[in-house]
Order: structure tokens, then C-alpha cells, then sequence
């Protein structure tokens, strides 16, 4: 029986839930549906089945056809039009192979969400935002991860995602269970585990025993974490989810082997070995002859009466590997020593390298602002002056007051210099408004009148802090601003400054060419903003590439940490 145009409509849109609770009915109903539409041009239908196909073959553990079905699905978008689709692709396969390349995942990554950000696609940037942090995370960068997850948990609680809110909270509960804020953790999976069950979402459920297991098992709660396994592995048996039984099945194996409950743990071991397919590493396998050579031990020590007798034979063996033991370790002490010792000489040599770099750019800064300042003075400010003396003489000469409100106009332009000048010097917005207005303030004037979308956002940030820090993340931004204005040619322009526990974090980013740090950057400023976020106890991290944007990241202590 052919398809209807409805029936197929369906079978691409296929939810989530509905498609992870039969993997292998998902993906016969999406082969039928590129069947049905073989011989039709291009078209944002077929992209969507192959898309379906990429996320099925994922959740099976075949990475393989998940990885070919998704670039299938990316230029199937692409070639009819569709700028959407083809952001959601690259966004899901990015997400996919993940633990296979992540240089790559970060790529098609950052390219998948610029297109759903210009296309204003909420809901998908909702999931993928979370994607995102994910991707950080795995990087150990755990503020920006954080950071994208709180992104997607408020997008998806404005656009009623009530699937996806549960996905943010157990990634924001993942987050504090790395810091060691076990009680956070909890707390963040108990409303997911509630969402997922509101919904009769099995496979997330199944998925949220997992989570309560690792947590509970960091946290030294044992007997928890076998109890939160135990009802992972009745669900994910039950639901047929391969990948997620084989999990359950390895951590109650080492479980229970840590309780010393070898033989029980050997029955975990082999249920887990049974699972994995031809790809089974040679250590996983040693794991599991290990656990058969313990429980043999276990069986024979009852039986063993001569460990005396050995224990004679052997201990002169054992004294003559005690003494080259102990020759060893001071011998590795003492190059271990000579080594720490040249490392820090060189550390030390190297700081004090980067000192005298940081002081000469400095000094560099400033000769050149005031020469900036001179020529400013020179060509403006005595230009203008020396007008309003030439116009005075010729009044008094005169004796006429015709040329006064002239020379009133040309007083009150030069006054307006002046303050330009003290204003670039020092703007008055930081220490009367306070830095959050000044930096939204510095952000909106610096793209006035051009066809770039310039945001801006805080979160967290005190209204009064030091001023050399406050001055520092002004003067950063506007040389990061001054820098896109000159060489991005950016559509859009994002700040972020939010504050993460005792330190500020400044995150500007832009869609522009970007390009390669192998030359000389000194055009860019980039020294001169490395030195100002050092100077304020913090760090600078530029990450581009020609064709990709930039993305500056600025985190610096709001106390200045004491020597």
C-alpha cells in the first residue's frame, strides 16, 4: 500500500519518545518513507527520515551508519534550501560523534547553531544549547558548560519543550556532581526523574536510574547506587535499550566486586561481555578473565595447606625484589628532584620573560596613547583655539560683536572634545552607573548606525567592584569591539558577563571570518588584552579560525588573590 502525503508527514516528525520506544519499527518506517520519495527532486522530508535514521542507528550503538545517515541528512537540507534543517543535522550529528572526534563535533557544532540562531529556530536552539554545553564539558570546561545548559533549560521552559527540560536538568545535576555538589546533583535529577515520569517517558527513566547510580556511587552511597542499577537493568531490559544495559551491568559488576561478592559480580561481568559486539576491547576482556581467576581463587582457598612451605621459598626472592625496589625509588626520587629543580628554573626564567614582555607592551600602550592624545590635542582641540583667538583679535580690532556667537559655537564644540578625550580616558559611565550600564552602554554605541545585531547580557554581577577590574573588562571590551568593527565583518555580535561563584567571566562572540593565529596578531591587540587580564589575577582565551567567528573568553577573581 503506497503512502499518503499525511502518513508521511508523520512518520519523519516522529517524536522522540515515540521513535526510542521501537528502534527497529522507527527505522523500517523511515526506509518506506525514502522508498516512497526516491524519485522526487531534493526535499526537506527526505532530509528529515534520514535524520531520524542518523539519531535511531545512535541510540542502537551503530556509530557508524549513525555517522553516514546524518551526513546523508546535512547535505539532503542543504541541496533543497532548507538553512534549518541542515542546523539541525549538523547539530545532531555533532552531538553523535562526540566521543569519536570532538575537534570535529565542535566544528559542525558551532556551524549547526549559527544557523538555527539567524533562522530565530527557539525550539531547536532550546536542545541544542544543551547539546553545546555537553560538548564543553567533555572538554573539562565546566562554567561555559554550565553556562549553555541554564541557556537551554530557559528556552525550553519558554517554549514548553517538557521533553527537553528534563535532559537539561540531569546535564546541569551532571555538572554540579563533578564539582562534588552531591546534594545539588541530587536534587537536580529528582525534578527530572519527575518530568520524565509525567510524560511516561520509559527510556528516560531508564536513562535517570543510570544517573542516580553514578551519583549515588561517587558519593560512597553503595547500597544506593546497586539499588538505582538493579531498577536501570529491569528497565533497559525490559525497553530492549542495549547500550544502556550494558552500563547497568558493568557498574553492578564492579559493585558487587567491591563488596566481595565475586561470584555475583562474575555473573554481571559476563551478562555485560555477552552484549558487546566485535569491537570488545582486550582490556575489557582481561576484566572479565580477572573476575574468573578470582572466583577460582576464592573456590580453592579453603583447600591450599601449604602456603607455609612456599611462603620459605619465596621470601628470599621476595627480600632481593624489596632491595631493588628501594634502589629504584631513590634513584627515580633523585631524577624525579633534578628534574623538578631544571623544571622550575625554567619556569621561573620563563616567567620572568613574560614579565618583561608584558611591561615593554605596557609602556608600548601608553607612548602610543599619548601620542594619540597629542594629535588630538594638535589638530583639534589648537585648531580650534586658535580660530576662536583669531576670531577675538579681529572683534577687538573691529570693535564689533557680530562674530561673538560664533566664536560661542566654536568654545562650546571645543569643550565637547575635551570631555570626549577624559572620556576615552576614563569613562564617567563606570564610576556613576556602575560597570554592567556601561559595558550594555559601550556595546549599543559601537554598532549604532550599522547593520550589525549587537547583545548584550549579565547575570550575577555586584553593582560596584573594584575599579581597576571594572576598568580592565571596559577597556578589554572595547578593543575586542573595535577589533570586530575593523577586520570581522560580523552579522551579529553576542557579550556575555555573568559571574561563576568568585570569579567574573566576559564571553564576546561573533559570526565573522576569523582567522588564523599563526602569523603576527600585535595589529589586534591580543598581547595588550592577554597582559590587562593577567594584570587583574585572571586569563584571556582566543579560540577562531579563518571562515568560523571568534569566541574571546575573560574570567578574572572579583578579590585579587594576596602573595
Amino acid at each position: 500500500m503506497g503512502l499518503t502525503e499525511a502518513l508521511v508527514d508523520s512518520i519523519v516528525h516522529l517524536p522522540y519518545d515515540v521513535m526510542s520506544s521501537d528502534l527497529d519499527k522507527a527505522i523500517l518506517l523511515q526506509h518506506r518513507v525514502l522508498s516512497h520519495l526516491h524519485e522526487a527532486p531534493a526535499s526537506s522530508r527526505r532530509g528529515l527520515a534520514l535524520e531520524v535514521l542518523s539519531k535511531a542507528h545512535y541510540l542502537r550503538g551503530a556509530y557508524d551508519s549513525a555517522t553516514y545517515y546524518g551526513l546523508e541528512a546535512i547535505e539532503e537540507f542543504r541541496t533543497a534550501g532548507d538553512r534549518i534543517g541542515e542546523g539541525s543535522a549538523q547539530c545532531g550529528l555533532a552531538y553523535g560523534m562526540k566521543r569519536r572526534d570532538l575537534g570535529t563535533a565542535f566544528d559542525l557544532m558551532r556551524q549547526g547553531i549559527r544557523s538555527l540562531e539567524v533562522s530565530d529556530a527557539k525550539l531547536l536552539l532550546a536542545s541544542n544549547y544543551n547539546n553545546f554545553g555537553v560538548l564543553f564539558e567533555m572538554r573539562g570546561d565546566l562554567d561555559s558548560a554550565y553556562h549553555f545548559y541554564e541557556r537551554s533549560l530557559s528556552l525550553k521552559r519558554e517554549v514548553g519543550d517538557s521533553l527537553g527540560v528534563p535532559f537539561s536538568m540531569n546535564c546541569l545535576g551532571t555538572v554540579e556532581h563533578m564539582r562534588g555538589n552531591f546534594e545539588a546533583s541530587e536534587e537536580w535529577f529528582n525534578q527530572a526523574m519527575q518530568a520524565r515520569q509525567a510524560r511516561n517517558d520509559a527510556f528516560g527513566v531508564a536513562e535517570e536510574y543510570i544517573y542516580f547510580g553514578e551519583l549515588y556511587e561517587a558519593w560512597g552511597r553503595t547500597t544506593d547506587a546497586i539499588s538505582a542499577y538493579e531498577q536501570a537493568l529491569a528497565a533497559t531490559t525490559r525497553l530492549a535499550y542495549p547500550s544502556g544495559r550494558q552500563q547497568a551491568l558493568e557498574r553492578l559488576s564492579v559493585l558487587h566486586e567491591q563488596n566481595g561478592s565475586v561470584a555475583l559480580a562474575l555473573q554481571f561481568a559476563r551478562s555485560a561481555s555477552a552484549l558487546k559486539d566485535s569491537l570488545l576491547t582486550a582490556e575489557r576482556e582481561r576484566a572479565v578473565m580477572e573476575l574468573e581467576q578470582k572466583y577460582r581463587a576464592a573456590e580453592k582457598d579453603r583447600s591450599i595447606a601449604t602456603l607455609n612451605e612456599r611462603a620459605a621459598r619465596r621470601q628470599f626472592i621476595i627480600w632481593l625484589v624489596v632491595v631493588v625496589l628501594v634502589l629504584v625509588v631513590v634513584l627515580g626520587v633523585l631524577v624525579h628532584q633534578l628534574r623538578q629543580r631544571k623544571l622550575r628554573e625554567e619556569k621561573d626564567a620563563g616567567i620572568i620573560r613574560e614579565r618583561e614582555a608584558g611591561l615593554k607592551a605596557v609602556f608600548k600602550a601608553t607612548e602610543e596613547e599619548r601620542k594619540r592624545l597629542s594629535r588630538e590635542l594638535h589638530d583639534g582641540v589648537g585648531q580650534q583655539l586658535g580660530g576662536i583667538k583669531h576670531r577675538l583679535e579681529h572683534a577687538r580690532s573691529s570693535g564689533s560683536d557680530l562674530l561673538l556667537p560664533e566664536v560661542i559655537t566654536m568654545l562650546d564644540g571645543t569643550a565637547k572634545e575635551v570631555r570626549d578625550l577624559a572620556h576615552q580616558l576614563m569613562p564617567k559611565a563606570l564610576s556613576h552607573v556602575g560597570p554592567v550600564p556601561a559595558l550594555r552602554d559601550l556595546v549599543a554605541k559601537a554598532f549604532a548606525g550599522t547593520q550589525v545585531l549587537a547583545e548584550f547580557g549579565s547575570h550575577g554581577i555586584p553593582e560596584e567592584m573594584r575599579p581597576e577590574l571594572a576598568t580592565g573588562l571596559y577597556r578589554i571590551t572595547q578593543e575586542l569591539l573595535n577589533n570586530i568593527m575593523k577586520h570581522a565583518k560580523a552579522d551579529r555580535v553576542d557579550v556575555q558577563l555573568f559571574r561563576n561563584k568568585d570569579h567574573i567571566v566576559l564571553m564576546v562572540q561573533d559570526d565573522g571570518v576569523g582567522f588564523e593565529r599563526k602569523g603576527s596578531t600585535q595589529g589586534i591587540g591580543l598581547p595588550g588584552m592577554s597582559d590587562r587580564a593577567r594584570a587583574l589575577g585572571g586569563n584571556f582565551v582566543l579560540e577562531t579560525s579563518a571562515g568560523k567567528g571568534t569566541l574571546a573568553t575573560v574570567r578574572v577573581p572579583l578579590d585579587m588573590p594576596t602573595t
